[in-house]
């Protein structure tokens, strides 16, 4: 009994679940709204997306001055560390 509501239901809304999968329920319905009942849609939409990619562009240039950051401050940081050592070690053999 339950495998034959299992293939109803998937009879029944497979071609629904489908289209979701597939993105064209979303572009069918937006392009509906968009041409009967927000015509200024399109262009606030052209306006999103550019400040999506500018946004976008600024995380990734900000992250990839951050990892150069961290590496110059790491190589400083086992450069100071070397030197200390070499200082302490070169003091401590005349003694």
């Amino acid at each position: 009994m339950g495998a034959i509501n299992v293939v109803f239901t998937l009879d029944q809304y497979g071609p629904f679940l489908g289209s979701i999968a597939e993105c064209t329920f979303v572009r069918e319905t937006f392009r509906v709204v968009n041409t009967k009942s927000c015509t200024g849609l399109n262009i606030t939409s052209q306006w999103i997306y550019a400040g999506l990619v500018s946004l976008t562009g600024a995380v990734i240039f900000s992250l990839i001055y951050w990892l150069i950051f961290v590496r110059e401050r790491r190589h400083r940081s086992h450069t100071n560390t070397t030197r200390k050592q070499r200082y302490s070690d070169a003091h401590s053999d005349g003694k």
